[in-house]
């Protein structure tokens, strides 16, 4: 059964979070959260080459008119799939106001010795309006695909071709 967004006369204070920032940041397209009709989230990478690291994170934007509860998990993958580092990344309680955005901490999603590797994070997003939610309900959404060797960063593309990375840049309406 599909959950619905709570719906409250008052607004809660949404969840506060930083917008990602800085060079080499590769974030997907903004695609539906899955069972959701207002959440949609872009998982995005930013990669530290001078040191062989990235960091991995989600944005996730309420497109609807109501306030929403979410749910969120962050993981990478370097071939395999695999929690963070710093432990599990899964928030819930994340409250989205209408045309609003969320962004994870980077922070808890950073990955060091990927030189000679190609990694993408991996993220998902479900509307959780009474906390019990699946986040695993939701569909899976990757960032760009980089690799990193010896200093340079390459990114794969849907043809299956590695050339240079696109980045990110925030448009209109993001």
């Amino acid at each position: 059964m599909l959950a619905h967004p709570k719906v409250t006369s008052t607004l809660k204070a949404a969840t506060g979070s930083v917008p990602f920032s800085g060079e080499n940041l590769y974030c997907g397209e903004w695609r539906s959260s899955g069972p959701s009709t207002t959440l949609q989230l872009a998982s995005c990478v930013q990669v530290k080459t001078a040191d062989s690291s990235a960091t991995f994170g989600v944005m996730v934007r309420n497109v609807g008119k109501s306030q929403v509860v979410a749910r969120v998990q962050v993981k990478y993958t370097d071939g395999t799939q695999r929690d963070c580092p710093q432990g599990n990344y899964q928030r819930k309680d994340v409250w989205i106001n209408p045309q609003g955005t969320w962004f994870s901490d980077q922070g808890q999603c950073s990955v060091s010795d990927l030189n000679g590797k190609h990694f993408q994070a991996v993220a998902w997003a479900v509307e959780d309006p009474d906390g019990s939610g699946d986040v695993m309900n939701g569909t899976v959404r990757h960032s760009p695909h980089p690799s990193l060797k010896d200093g340079q960063l390459t990114c794969r593309y849907d043809d299956g071709t590695w050339r240079t990375c696109t980045t990110f840049e925030y448009g209109p309406g993001d």
